[in-house]
């Protein structure tokens, strides 16, 4: 049976825009009290690529250096590129998110579409960030006039039983 994939670690957008893995402080912790550095863990042998891959995202490396990392797989750093693309999202002078170039019909369609992808039960760390991206249209549509107030979680199934009941 062979190994299942490790999952991409979360990233976030630093104050000056450049995505960066979000750091596990157990990790940097064992890190920092373990005795070795970076330097020395490389050197450590049988080490699978995907681990290292993996232990970079853990440590919080921004997304410019891993790409730059040797044992760095084109998988990985396509699959990391998309999820930074995912983040980066225009705001305006507020610091809001700016979802103005798209349409209330288009945001609506969006947000039953990411409802129905959560109640089909997907990897949680998925679920956190679709869900995190439905509040952002909710925030949006309920800034043009088209959400009077925030829906409950049984609206939220409601809307993505009829999106999914429709095809959407």
């Amino acid at each position: 049976m062979p190994d299942p994939k490790h999952p991409m670690q979360l990233m976030f957008l630093e104050e000056d825009g450049r995505p960066r893995f979000k750091a596990n402080s157990l990790v940097l912790y064992m890190l920092d009290a373990g005795g070795l550095d970076l330097s020395g863990l490389r050197m450590l042998p049988n080490i699978p690529q995907e681990d290292w891959e993996q232990f970079y995202q853990l440590i919080g490396y921004p997304l410019s250096g891993f790409e730059e990392l040797s044992f760095v797989g084109e998988d990985a750093i396509m699959e990391a590129r998309k999820l930074a693309d995912d983040l980066k999202v225009r705001k305006g002078p507020d610091g809001a998110v700016d979802r103005s170039d798209v349409s209330s019909d288009d945001l609506r369609a969006e947000f039953l579409k990411l409802g129905v992808q959560i109640t089909l039960n997907l990897h949680p760390m998925t679920i956190y960030m679709q869900c995190n991206t439905m509040r952002f249209i909710w925030n949006e549509l309920r800034r043009r006039g088209g959400a009077e107030e925030d829906p409950s979680w049984e609206d939220i199934q409601e809307a993505a039983n009829k999106a999914h009941g429709l095809g959407v």
